[in-house]
Parts: C-alpha cells; structure tokens; sequence
C-alpha cells in the first residue's frame, strides 16, 4: 500500500507539475478543486489558503499536504489516531503529546501500521513503558521495539512486556517457528505467546482418505500422528516460518517410528521438490535423508538402519552461514552437504507444507508415526541436538521449554467426555494435575493427591473444559499451601 500510493503521489507531482496555477502559490489548480481550497488566493486573503494554510489544524500545511499525498481537510488522514503534521516519515520516533495531537513520529502519514506489527501506529505511543492496549509504550516504526527476537504483537502482556528486552525467547525456544507436539491434534503451539519466535500459526489439516492419517495415542510423549502408508497425510499453508530462503537458516526436529518402508522416498515432511525441502526414506533403502537445497545427504548406503519399528529421532539443518546441510539421527551426525540453496518465494510454484507426504511426488505417504515436530529459524548447535535427544527420551520439546511440567505424560487418551492421563511415576510419591487452555495459566488444579504406582500412573477424569478445542495437561508434585 505504502508503495502503491508513493507511486500515485508521483503521478500525480508529474502530472500537475505543468498544471495551471493562477494564484501562483505552488499548489495547482486541479489539486486545490479537488480539495476544496482556493485557486485565487494564496493565503493572503484567508490564512487557510495557500501553502502554509492548514485547514485541518493538523500542523501540516497544505503543500506538506500535496506533497506527501495526504488530505488537507482530514487531520488523520490514514484513520491511525496520529495526526497528520507529526507523521513525518523519518523512520525515528522522537515524542508526541496526545492531548495536542502534536509531535515528531517518523511514521507514515498513509499507512495506519508503519511498522506492519499490527499495532496502529497511534498507540504505540513511543514511552517504553506498557500502560495499556491503547498505549503499548512501543515505537511505531518498529517491528520489535526491544530487539529480544519477538515481534511487538506477540509480547503484548500478561505474557510478556514489548519494551523489556529480557523477556524474549532463550534456549530452545529461540526461534522457534513451528511446533505441532500431536498432543493437542494438528495445533502448530509454537504460536503460543509464553515461548513462540513465530507470528504465524502454522495449524495443519488432515487430507486425503479419512483413517488413513489420525491422532493416536501411541506417540512417544503421548499423541502422535499416525499414517498407513494410503493418500491421507497433513497439510500446512505455507508461510514466513515453512518458506526457508538462500539467507535463512532451518532446523528440522522430529522423533518418528517406520512401521513400513514399501515404496521408495517415502516421505516423513516436504515442502517440495527442487530447490525446496523435504526429508524422506533413502530411495529405496531403510534410511532417511534430506534434502535440504543442495542435494540429498548422506549419500547411497549410509546411515543406520531405521526400519526397525522403535523410536528414532532426527534432526536436518540447513545453514548458509556455514554453508552447510547436515542430517542426525539420533543425535549423531551422518551427513553434511554444501551451500543450500532454498527458493522462498510464496506463489503458485511453491507448494505448502505437507507432513507425511510431498506435494510435488505423489504416492509418497509416510506409513508409520511422527511426533514432536518442530522448526526453528537457526541452525540447532551440537548440545542442543544432544540435548533434544538425550533428554528427549524422557522428555518431549514442550518438557525442555517448560511447558510441559517436570514429569513426564506418555499418553493422552479422550473419551466420551474422560481423559486418562498417564505419566512415568514412582510408587508411593504423591503428583498433582494441572490444566490449561492457553499455555499461560496454568491455575486450573485438577487433583493434587494422587499417589504414584510404580513405573507409570493413570489418571482419569471429565474433561474440565469441553467447550475448548485445545486443552493442555502437566503433571508435578503438589504445590506448597498458600
């Protein structure tokens, strides 16, 4: 829009450049028809005229007005709450009274949302303090006011506070994009607020034959999803997480179990031939690879068979930084190729995401399972990968992050109203139950006496809010009485 309009700003500069101007006061005459003013007088007769008029008392002139494309009888001409003389376009915020409607913004006068974080312009009022939604305290002109790696919109509190730069994301949550755990259906959680580096919810859908891709509750960390091998798969709209580009980097985590390898370059998670991504079964042979823009790693006969029917986790990079792709399986490194070379242009040419499939090879379908799913902006270091690895063992990504509580819940079964949950326990400790709908409150106590069996516990209750369609569980030792 920006664009757009500096494009018909110049149009129109060109256009009435030679147009008649018979009070010679530097505005044309069609421009001032337009708008209502005066083609005779230039301010000497009536102050509202002319180039320094101001009719809108907006404290931008008439020829600020002309020139900036802006309308001399609006004072917010872009409905933004900023008036029109204090959007100065100079990318630097430097104060604004809110009473008088005046100051020095360096926003743009015809664009509500300079900084495009969805956060109008005039409430982003520049203070660095957080008041309220009417007053974020934040710079209008920038996307993330704090620089702590989160988008302004995505700190809004109780959460976290945009103008704290302490408060963003650390560990494995940083830049983390996407994250479908299959314990709360096909939900991307990464969205969540409380440790999201995305501003995009990646929700995937099922596709193709109905029961040929499910939840099942037999994943690694509770649900997991579930494909025989026939059309059904998951698709998630492309966007700015999935579309990984030449100067950006991408890592892949997910644990997976083959139930079958029965056709070639069956396929774990693709976003498409070419110069895209995707990680699938070795041509023919009981191993993964990836491909990740430049080329299929490892090469022929290498890697450790992983058609055996147990858990196996995998990590793909790809780091044009260190011009590298590299694939892990379960945590050691069994390949490295060159620069990547990834396309992210979002059009017709570039298929979506799909999980358990690809987009652009039909008859491709993953038949086995697929948990704990996540993509990340950065390349993932050698401790982190071990760490996923080691300690995800016992422990999902949402675990790591501490989303999950410190205990961990193997299975998530809903029935009927009933969920039964089980987690590895230790016979006689007493655990307590917690729900939430959100990620963030965590307050909704469901028991806090259970007493532990040996190896693993089951809890089954009425689902504590039917109505919501995402409901997520951690389970920890009682709290200490208030």
């Amino acid at each position: 829009v920006d664009q757009g309009q500096s494009l018909i700003n110049a149009f129109i500069l060109r256009e009435t450049a030679a147009a008649a101007d018979d009070d010679n006061d530097g505005l044309p005459d069609p421009w001032e028809e337009a708008n209502g003013l005066s083609t005779s007088d230039d301010g000497s007769t009536d102050i509202n005229q002319g180039p320094d008029g101001d009719p809108d008392n907006d404290d931008s002139t008439n020829l600020d007005e002309f020139q900036r494309g802006t309308d001399p009888n609006d004072p917010d001409s872009d409905e933004d709450g900023l008036y029109d003389g204090a959007e100065t376009k100079t990318g630097m915020f430097v104060s604004y009274d809110r009473i008088a409607n005046t100051g020095d913004t360096g926003t743009n006068p015809l664009k509500a949302d300079t900084d495009d974080d969805t956060i109008p312009d005039g409430v982003e009022t520049g203070t660095g303090t957080y008041v309220d939604g009417t007053d974020t305290g934040t710079d209008p002109n920038k996307f993330d006011t704090d620089g702590d790696g989160l988008p302004d919109n995505a700190e809004l509190p109780p959460a976290r506070d945009p103008n704290d730069p302490n408060d963003g994301p650390s560990g494995l949550a940083l830049g983390l994009l996407s994250y479908w755990s299959f314990d709360a259906g096909l939900t991307d959680i990464a969205h969540s607020e409380v440790f999201s580096d995305s501003g995009v919810a990646d929700d995937g859908v099922f596709v193709g034959t109905e029961g040929d891709s499910v939840i099942s509750p037999a994943g690694l960390f509770g649900g997991a999803l579930q494909q025989n091998g026939g059309d059904g798969h998951v698709e998630v709209v492309a966007s700015v997480d999935t579309l990984r580009g030449t100067s950006d980097s991408i890592t892949v985590s997910s644990w997976f179990k083959v139930t079958a390898f029965d056709t070639n370059w069956q396929t774990l998670l693709s976003h498409g031939e070419g110069s895209q991504w995707r990680i699938a079964r070795r041509s023919g042979e009981p191993t993964l690879s990836y491909a990740g823009g430049a080329g299929d790693i490892p090469g022929a006969n290498a890697g450790p068979n992983v058609d055996d029917g147990e858990w196996h986790h995998l990590v793909a990079i790809s780091d044009p930084d260190q011009a590298r792709t590299a694939l892990y399986i379960d945590g050691v490194l069994i390949g490295t190729g060159g620069n990547p070379n990834i396309q992210d242009t979002n059009n017709a040419e570039i298929p979506d995401l799909w999980i358990g499939a690809n987009p652009q090879s039909a008859n491709r379908e993953w038949n086995g399972f697929i948990d704990d799913l996540a993509i990340w902006n950065r390349p993932l270091s050698e401790d982190e990968i071990a760490s996923i690895y080691n300690e995800g063992i016992g422990a999902s990504i949402l675990n790591l992050l501490g989303g999950g509580g410190n205990i961990l819940i193997t299975s998530i079964v809903s029935q009927d109203d009933q969920i039964s949950l089980t987690w590895k326990s230790t016979a006689g400790a007493t655990y307590a139950v917690y729900a939430s709908t959100d990620l963030i409150n965590w307050d909704a106590e469901l028991d806090d006496g259970i007493t532990g069996e040996s190896g693993s516990t089951t809890f089954t209750f009425p689902n504590p809010a039917p109505e919501e369609t995402k409901l997520f569980f951690r389970v920890e030792p009682p709290r200490p009485s208030e």
